[in-house]
C-alpha cells in the first residue's frame, strides 16, 4: 500500500512541476481562470496541436506513411474541418450560439490542459471562440501543409503577465491571512481598487511612474468628502476637476495614500519583479501638491467649561441612571482619565487585560493578550505598550464594579455592546463618539484646534500634565519620549512600579463632578 501511494504521489508531484514549468495552471487553483489567459491558452493549445503535426512530418511518420489516395482523404477532411469550424465560429459571433462540436473540442482542449473552466460559464464561451478562432488558423497552417506546401509553426508566447488588479486582490488578501491592523485593512480595501480604477487593469509589467505621479496629483485634489461622492458614479478625474469648498490634508494624503501605495509598491516589486513589474516604482516623487495646511486637522483639548457640559450634563446623567447604557457612561471617562486611543481602550479584554498588582488595579495595553472573536488586537506603536494605572476617581465612581459585570458576563471586550467592525473594537464606539459631541454642541471644526473625536482626550490629558509640570506624562499615554533614547525609554516603561506609576497618574486631576452610575 505505501508503494501504491508512493507512486500515486511521485506521479502527482512531476505533473505539478510540468504545469508550473510550462506556465500551466494548477488544477487545485481555485479561481477562475482571467479571460486573458483563456485566450492565451486557446492559442497555446493550437500552437501545440501544429507543432506535433509538424513533428510527425519531419520524422515522415514512417509506419503510418499514407498512401497517395490517402493523403487525398486527409487533405479533403482537413477541407470539412474548416468549414466546419467557420460555421461554428459565424453561429458563435452573430447568434450567440456554441455548437456541439465547438463546445466538445473546447472541453477536451480545457482538459488536456487541466484548465480549471467549468461549461457553461463566461470563461468557458471565452476560451471556445478563442479556440476556434485559433483552430481556423491552424487548420489552414495544416491544410497547406498536406497539399505540399510549407508551413511555419508559429512561435510560443509567454503566458500572460498577471495584471495590476490580480496583485491587488492577492495583497489585499494576503494582508487579510497576515491579519493587518485594521485600520490599516481599510485604507489598503478602500485606496488600492481606487488606484486600479484610476490607471486601468493594465499588465504588470506596464505600469509606469507616472501612473502612479497622476494618480497622487489628483488624490491631492479630491473632496474631504470623495468617497461618498465616488458612490454617485463621479470619476476620480471628474472630481478633480470640480471646485470643492475644503480638499484632503496633507497628513491625509502622507499617512493614508502615501503609505497605502508604498506597501503595495514594496509587495509588488519583490513578487513580481521576475514577472515584469518595474523595479524603479516608488513613491518619492509623490508630494502634497493640495492647498491644505498640514496641522489644520490637529485636535486640541478640551476646556474645563467644555468637560463640565461633556460629563455633568444631562445625557451623562440620563448615562448614569440606564444601566443598559453603562457603556456610553464609561467610555468618555476612561479616555479622559487614561488619555488612550480609543482602539486601545475599547479592544482591552475585561478577563485579562484589567488586574491588580502590588495591591494597584491598571489597564494592560498590549496586543499579546487574548483578543475577543472577530477582533485583531494592535497598537499603534512599540512604545504604545504599556500599563495605565486606574485612576482613584474612576475607582470612586464604581468602575471596577462595571469590569466585575462584564467579568461575570464571560465578555471579551471592555464594551461589548459596540460590536467589532472589520477587526477593530473600536469603529462603532469612534463613531458613537464622533456623533455624541456633536449632538450636545461640542463638535470644534476650527482648523489646527478641532474637536471632533475620542483623540481630544489624549490631547486633554497630555496638556494638563504638561500644566501640572509632570514631565514622565509620556508614561501614561505611550507617546515617545524625545527627551530620552528608543531602549531607555521602552525600559522605563517596562520598568517602573506601579505604585510609581499611581502617584505619577494621581497628580493628574480634572475640576469635572460626573454623577455617580447606577450600579450593575
Amino acid at each position: 500500500m505505501a508503494e501504491s501511494f508512493a507512486y500515486r504521489f511521485a506521479a502527482e508531484c512531476a505533473d505539478k512541476f510540468i504545469r508550473i514549468r510550462d506556465g500551466l495552471p494548477l488544477e487545485d487553483a481555485g479561481q477562475e481562470l482571467p479571460e486573458d489567459s483563456a485566450r492565451y491558452f486557446a492559442r497555446e493549445w493550437v500552437r501545440r496541436w501544429v507543432e506535433n503535426d509538424e513533428t510527425a512530418r519531419i520524422l515522415g511518420d514512417c509506419l503510418h506513411a499514407p498512401t497517395e489516395e490517402g493523403a487525398e482523404a486527409a487533405e479533403a477532411a482537413l477541407m470539412r474541418l474548416c468549414e466546419e469550424n467557420d460555421e461554428s465560429l459565424r453561429r458563435a459571433l452573430v447568434l450567440g450560439e456554441l455548437d456541439p462540436p465547438m463546445v466538445r473540442r473546447a472541453a477536451q482542449a480545457a482538459e488536456e490542459l487541466g484548465l480549471p473552466i467549468p461549461q457553461g460559464s463566461y470563461v468557458f464561451r471565452v476560451f471556445a471562440i478563442s479556440l476556434a478562432e485559433q483552430w481556423r488558423n491552424g487548420l489552414r497552417i495544416v491544410l497547406k501543409r498536406a497539399g505540399g506546401l510549407p508551413a511555419k509553426t508559429p512561435s510560443a508566447e509567454p503566458p500572460p503577465r498577471k495584471s495590476l488588479g490580480a496583485i491587488v486582490d492577492e495583497f489585499l488578501t494576503r494582508q487579510a491571512l497576515l491579519k493587518a491592523d485594521s485600520s490599516m485593512l481599510g485604507k489598503y480595501r478602500s485606496i488600492l481598487p481606487e488606484m486600479v480604477e484610476y490607471i486601468g487593469d493594465k499588465p504588470c509589467n506596464e505600469v509606469r511612474q507616472n501612473d502612479l505621479l497622476s494618480f497622487s496629483d489628483d488624490l491631492c485634489r479630491m473632496p474631504t468628502t470623495w468617497k461618498a461622492q465616488r458612490a454617485k458614479g463621479y470619476s476620480m478625474r471628474e472630481l478633480a476637476e470640480l471646485p470643492h469648498a475644503a480638499r484632503i490634508s496633507k497628513a491625509t494624503f502622507d499617512r493614508s495614500y502615501v503609505a497605502v501605495v508604498g506597501a503595495f509598491l514594496n509587495y509588488a516589486k519583490s513578487r513580481y519583479g521576475d514577472d515584469g513589474f518595474p523595479q524603479h516604482l516608488s513613491t518619492e516623487a509623490m508630494e502634497y501638491i493640495g492647498d491644505r495646511a498640514e496641522p489644520e486637522e490637529r485636535q486640541r483639548a478640551l476646556t474645563a467649561q467644555e468637560l463640565v457640559r461633556l460629563f455633568e450634563g444631562a445625557e451623562m446623567h440620563a448615562f448614569a441612571a440606564d444601566p443598559d447604557k453603562a457603556h456610553q457612561y464609561w467610555l468618555p471617562l476612561v479616555g479622559l482619565y487614561t488619555g488612550a486611543r480609543v482602539r486601545e481602550v475599547c479592544q482591552l479584554n475585561p478577563q485579562t487585560d484589567i488586574r491588580e498588582e502590588e495591591g494597584v488595579w491598571f489597564f494592560d495595553i498590549t496586543e499579546e493578550s487574548e483578543a475577543a472573536e472577530g477582533v485583531t488586537k494592535s497598537t499603534k506603536t512599540a512604545s504604545s505598550r504599556r500599563r495605565v494605572v486606574i485612576h482613584s476617581r474612576l475607582l470612586a465612581l464604581g468602575f471596577l464594579d462595571y469590569v466585575e459585570a462584564m467579568k461575570a458576563k464571560g465578555a471579551r471586550l471592555l464594551f461589548p455592546q459596540w460590536k467589532p467592525k472589520d477587526g477593530d473594537a473600536a469603529g462603532h464606539a469612534a463613531e458613537w463618539f464622533r456623533q455624541f459631541i456633536r449632538e450636545i454642541g461640542l463638535r470644534d471644526e476650527t482648523p489646527g484646534a478641532m474637536v471632533t473625536g475620542f483623540h481630544a482626550f489624549r490631547h486633554t490629558m497630555l496638556t494638563r500634565a504638561k500644566h501640572l509640570r509632570i514631565d514622565e506624562r509620556h508614561l501614561i499615554t505611550g507617546h515617545a519620549d524625545g527627551k530620552v533614547g528608543r531602549a531607555q525609554g521602552g525600559y522605563e516603561r517596562d520598568g517602573m512600579p506601579l505604585p510609581d506609576l499611581q502617584a505619577l497618574i494621581e497628580r493628574v486631576t480634572f475640576d469635572v463632578s460626573p454623577p455617580a452610575p447606577k450600579r450593575p
